[in-house]
């Protein structure tokens, strides 16, 4: 199985939104992919396929996360 790894470039598929009670990062991947399973530890989201483990995408983030979800090839990140 060959591994594909896509760092999201913050120029291209990453925004990040800071507002007065928190920030949010939210990136794009392709809206195929069905389901990702979201980890974070400390300023570093991985993001991972559950169809397809080889596809993983590690997000950066300005804080520790306090929730993460993915829909419609949407992937959002929230902190405080």
């Amino acid at each position: 199985m060959a591994e594909h790894t896509l760092h999201a470039a913050p120029e291209q598929t990453q925004q990040t939104y800071q507002y007065d009670d928190g920030w949010v990062v939210a990136a794009t991947v392709d809206p195929l992919v069905g389901e990702m399973d979201i980890d974070t530890i400390d300023t570093t989201a991985i993001c991972v396929a559950t169809d397809d483990p080889a596809f993983h995408i590690e997000l950066t983030l300005p804080g520790p996360a306090t929730d993460a979800h993915y829909r419609n090839g949407i992937i959002t990140v929230e902190g405080l």
